[in-house]
């Protein structure tokens, strides 16, 4: 997984119509980011409402109800999602979750090896396995920080940003002052176009890593895409002079220089 991120790492982000699954899919992952869970699960049900009837959208409806400890609701979601797609990974694993919040270990445990017969190699199904099945987390050298850490690159690589984001948040609450992953989470925020939260969490990892070029270079990509060239300029400027490989900085200063002359004309 790369730490470093620059403009042509990134997407460009739109709006849709707020009368469309996708803008109440993207609102719902934006409240569902910012922890307004009630908002969250209010906008996943306006996608139902406009025609959202997929199995992602009830998978996000129980993610929600789970963690607002509505726990039959979320199973009744999970299985729904599973009724439209009977080997949708995600809805397998977070319905075995749910069973083993509620004491369920015998489907909790056949849902979690039902998602590793589909995809052996899911870190999640396996980790969740792990400790169903075992008494103790660090039974066995088992390192569950770690072990979150990489399920949380696994979905970054994937292109699931959501999932990397509510992982490597799991992982700073156990260990909050651990600034790798904070710098994770920021590039996690960064890819789903969540630039405030983004921009929030470089800040603070500066604060206490003032000589981190990598998150200059990061935020400079941030400024980039918020077409705040200036600012974006500035920031790679500081990481070349903090040494950071000048090569590809280089090439991105010329590019937001002549955006910023585009728009002088």
């Amino acid at each position: 997984m790369k730490k470093v991120i620059f403009p042509d790492d990134v997407g460009l982000f739109g709006e849709p119509r707020e009368d469309s699954v996708e803008y109440q899919l993207k609102l719902g992952d934006e409240e569902f980011v910012l922890e307004n869970y009630s908002k969250s699960l209010e906008a996943y049900q306006s996608a139902l409402k406009y025609g959202g009837d997929y199995p992602d959208v009830y998978n996000k409806i129980g993610i929600i109800q789970n963690i607002l400890g509505r726990k039959n609701d979320a199973l009744i979601s999970f299985k729904e999602a599973l009724r439209l797609n009977p080997n949708y990974l995600d809805a397998i694993v977070n319905i075995g979750s749910v069973y083993a919040d509620i004491g369920d270990e015998e489907n909790a445990i056949a849902s979690f090896k039902r998602a590793l017969a589909l995809d052996p190699n899911n870190s999640e199904a396996l980790f969740n396995l792990r400790l169903a099945t075992t008494k103790e987390s660090n039974a066995g050298g088992f390192n569950q920080i770690e072990f979150m850490i990489d399920i949380g690159k696994s979905y970054y690589d994937e292109g699931m940003y959501r999932q990397a984001v509510e992982k490597f948040k799991e992982v700073l609450k156990i260990k909050p002052n651990y600034h790798d992953v904070a710098l994770l989470l920021a590039n996690a925020y960064l890819q789903e176009g969540f630039y405030p939260l983004c921009l929030s969490l470089y800040e603070e990892i500066l604060m206490k890593k003032p000589e981190w070029e990598i998150v200059y270079i990061n935020m400079g990509t941030l400024y980039y895409n918020m077409k705040e060239y200036e600012k974006a300029i500035h920031s790679w400027e500081r990481a070349l002079d903090l040494d950071a490989d000048p090569d590809k900085i280089k090439v991105c200063i010329q590019e937001a220089q002549a955006k910023m002359q585009k728009e002088e004309t």
